[in-house]
């Protein structure tokens, strides 16, 4: 074999393509029209195309699959998991037109994909089944009564079910009838087909799977299992390996009867035997514990990777070559267990609303492994370690994934944006890296379940090990941000009033011509970012320096709504040396000293009334660099570090990809579009009461972005904080003010996925917009121009509204800063404009 293609997308895709590469075999890529500029097409060595965006009319047809693997003489087809994975027809076809189908024979994935059938063929293979109905009469006479001979509660399946769908858990005999129609109706939905079976309901069981391979000469064996108890509606949230609180005999005895399983229907390849463990939660499961045979996925899984961490193998590679006709490379008593490995799956969607789906550009996007990871040629990343040829692994943590920033998330495929799988000595030791992981990954620009990731992991029950599959669905609640508790961490706020000021002063150095970095380029000024540099005769030694105020009102999705005190929060500008500590070390004379203080502290968790931050925006630090440490517990230094995104991180979206049609209509297509998230960010590190903090402000720029060139309407901040907070503080511009309120524009923000709202009066100090060159206005921000309302040769008065610029469903005013004549309108209604452009310059009067 040297070219196989893959029929699959997304993160499975690029796996299975990462492998091959390793082993010299080329690939090829196959894509829908939403697709056409996806991870996968561009890390291909070719690409075809296959149709419009819905899976039916795309990466479901396996004819055009097939036309597309003899278009390019590709000898395989690995499908990957999903899709026609499972289906025997498709593996038959396969067959039939002399392509290796990367998998079990078609007769094998028929056996197995019958709940019913597979069912008989384990018991005669003396493999333990759930008691249950798995027979052909499906009359409701036969199969309540078969429900009442075994006892409730009892659990409707259909029979060609899978992924959740088509069960039902009956409690009682009245309630039987309505549940089996809506079981029934559901199959035939989802499957074509209405058929089920009936089997004992276990109360607290465990879910756990066993890994199997098999070859083409008769071996097989299994590698290890997986608990996969952590599920939300049938739905697989954390996967481990090996099972906690499970001894070595039991798990030779699970493991020989998924061997047997396997054996029994002629497997060759990846598979997995799924098993019911009823032992008590929380405790060791000890030999002669039962267990019983649930199904076998006759494919390889989405949480392979855990098993490929904790054995040292390629399960990938295993597959290629015993396609290809090899044998095993390990007997059973070879297969080794190294340690231990949980993954989570990082997924676009809002745990706060019901786990809905959410589509959209990630608009930045960061990874555990970005800081270290060596891009080659083509798109590819050199790492070392376990699972290398899988994907980057840094200090015990594997990232799967196969979007990049600047990627959209469509409607028509699953929402999953990463698998991170963290590997340890013990499982202690994954834990603890896993929870760093999911807490180092940065993700902006639509919802996402880091934060309900991070406590699940973090739960007491599930660090003790041995949860059963019924414990989410008992803790969801304390798994998801609630409540007071769920508001921002002060520290968060803090920095991000900061990132506020280091903007309005960068736009003001803009303005004025001068350095960012320190040095003014002909005005005169000196340091333009210093509290001095200000154009509007604010006096920084003054105590009656400008502040403003903001409530933070929480708004949270299955509590009682908004908070019933809102927070006031005030944040105060001023001269370090007008402050009592002025002359520490490092509170240079172009600092500025943001000061927090919050009336509602004890409300937030808060432990102190205020937090000062002492702003170096002149002098350019590296990263890592802390400025000043102050003494007081409730100070920090803060000092600033820009950096640009890069467009794409992975270096593969450049590499032209000729195409060809094969299905479907429309030209062919090339993957060279750059992928540019529109953000730029600044890394910051503080010291707070002796404790070193590092964060990140990523500022979304309103830049063109994603396949159609979408613009974003305004400039938002995301502020990522470590040192073991668990998420970050969004600050997108939101509603106007309510008429006399005394609040200016409203910022949403998000904390934990949690939602709360932030007024914030306009920024004046240093402010592009009022403070900034006396002859020019600027944009205070990203967005369109709705309103004109002066032209060359008019008279303006200070403060006179010159135009209107809108952000986020917002009207931002620009106004002149001194009386004076128009002499240049550079900008018209509807035109797009970036954050700090000149719009209007005028003549200052005499």
């Amino acid at each position: 074999m040297d070219k196989v293609l893959v029929a699959n997308r997304g993160e499975i895709a690029c796996r299975v393509m990462r492998t091959a590469r390793k082993l010299g075999v080329r690939t090829v890529a196959v894509y829908s029209d939403a697709d056409a500029g996806a991870a996968h097409v561009a890390l291909a060595d070719e690409a075809i195309r296959l149709g419009p965006a819905p899976p039916s009319e795309s990466y479901l047809r396996g004819d055009a699959i097939l036309e597309a693997a003899y278009r390019t003489g590709a000898q395989a087809v690995h499908p990957g998991y999903g899709f026609l994975s499972e289906n025997a027809g498709f593996a038959r076809a396969c067959a039939d037109a002399g392509v290796e189908f990367v998998g079990p024979p078609a007769s094998a994935i028929e056996k197995m994909g019958s709940k019913s059938a597979s069912k008989k063929i384990t018991t005669d293979a003396n493999v333990p089944v759930t008691p249950g109905y798995h027979g052909e009469d499906q009359s409701l006479e036969c199969l309540a009564h078969e429900a009442q001979q075994m006892g409730y509660p009892v659990m409707i399946k259909a029979v060609m079910g899978g992924g959740g769908k088509g069960m039902r858990m009956v409690r009682k005999a009245e309630d039987f009838a309505e549940a089996l129609e809506s079981c029934r109706r559901e199959s035939k939905a989802s499957f074509g087909d209405d058929r089920v079976l009936v089997e004992r309901f276990l109360e607290q069981p465990r879910h756990v799977e066993l890994q199997i391979f098999a070859d083409k000469h008769d071996g097989a064996v299994y590698l290890h299992e997986r608990d996969c108890s952590v599920q939300r509606r049938h739905q697989k949230v954390l996967e481990e390996a090996p099972a906690p609180l499970l001894h070595h005999d039991l798990r030779v005895q699970m493991g020989e009867a998924a061997v047997a399983a396997a054996r029994a229907v002629g497997y060759v390849g990846a598979g997995t035997v799924e098993f019911m463990l009823d032992s008590p939660p929380g405790q060791e499961a000890l030999p002669g514990a039962p267990f019983y045979f649930m199904e076998m996925n006759t494919r390889l899984q989405v949480e392979h990777p855990v098993t490929e961490l904790v054995t040292g193998v390629d399960l990938v590679e295993w597959q290629l070559r015993v396609a290809s006709g090899q044998p095993l490379p390990l007997r059973q008593e070879d297969v080794p267990l190294l340690g231990h490995a949980i993954e989570a799956r990082v997924y676009a969607e809002n745990p706060s609303n019901n786990f809905l789906p959410a589509t959209g550009v990630l608009r930045h996007l960061r990874s555990p492994a970005d800081a270290v990871a060596r891009p080659l040629a083509g798109g590819d990343v050199a790492t070392e370690g376990v699972g290398a040829a899988a994907s980057p692994l840094v200090e015990g943590v594997r990232v799967d994934t196969g979007v990049r920033e600047g990627d959209e998330v469509g409607i028509h495929y699953d929402p999953m944006v990463a698998k991170l799988v963290a590997h340890g000595e013990n499982r202690e030791e994954a834990l603890h890296r896993l929870i760093a992981a999911l807490r180092g990954y940065r993700v902006v620009g639509l919802p996402n379940n880091i934060p309900f990731l991070v406590a699940t992991a973090g739960h007491p029950a599930f660090r003790r090990g041995g949860i059963d599959v019924g414990f989410l669905g008992r803790s969801l609640n304390e798994c998801l941000p609630v409540g007071p508790a769920a508001l921002p961490h002060p520290k968060a706020v803090a920095i991000a009033a900061a990132a506020r000021v280091l903007r309005a002063r960068r736009q003001a150095a803009a303005a004025s011509g001068a350095d960012v970095l320190g040095g003014a380029s002909g005005s005169g000024r000196g340091d333009a970012l210093s509290p001095w540099a200000s154009a509007s005769g604010l006096r920084p030694m003054s105590r009656g320096l400008p502040s403003w105020r903001f409530t933070i009102e929480a708004d949270v999705e299955g509590s009682d709504g908004l908070a019933p005190h809102p927070i006031e929060v005030s944040v105060a500008i001023a001269d370090p040396s007008a402050l009592p500590d002025a002359h520490s070390e490092g509170a240079s004379a172009s600092a500025l000293a943001v000061t927090l203080s919050c009336e509602g502290a004890s409300a937030l968790g808060w432990e102190a009334d205020s937090v000062t931050i002492f702003v170096d925006a002149a002098a350019p630090v590296e990263l890592g660099a802390v400025r000043s440490a102050h003494s007081a517990s409730s100070s920090a230094a803060l000092s600033e570090r820009e950096a640009v995104a890069a467009a794409d991180r992975s270096g593969a979206a450049g590499r032209a990809t000729p195409s060809r049609n094969v299905a479907g209509s429309g030209p062919p297509t090339t993957a060279t579009e750059a992928r540019n998230g529109g953000c730029s960010t600044v890394d910051v590190d503080l010291v707070v009461g002796g404790e070193r903090i590092a964060a990140t402000v990523v500022e979304e720029d309103g830049s063109p972005i994603g396949p159609h060139g979408a613009a974003a309407a305004g400039a938002e901040l995301t502020v990522f904080v470590d040192a073991g907070l668990p998420g970050a503080v969004r600050l997108a511009a939101g509603a106007a003010a309510t008429e006399g309120s005394g609040h200016g524009p409203a910022m949403d923000a998000v904390w934990g996925g949690t939602r709360f709202v932030m007024r914030i009066p306009p920024l004046d100090v240093g402010d592009a917009s009022s403070a900034a060159d006396a002859g020019a206005a600027v944009s205070p921000m990203p967005g369109k121009v709705g309103r004109v309302m002066v032209k060359p040769g008019d008279t303006v008065e200070a403060g006179q509204t010159l135009m209107l610029v809108e952000a986020m469903k917002m009207e931002h005013p620009v106004k002149a800063s001194v009386a004076g004549v128009v002499e240049e309108v550079r900008a018209a209604e509807g035109e797009q404009v970036p954050d700090g452009q000149t719009l209007v310059t005028f003549e200052e009067a005499a």
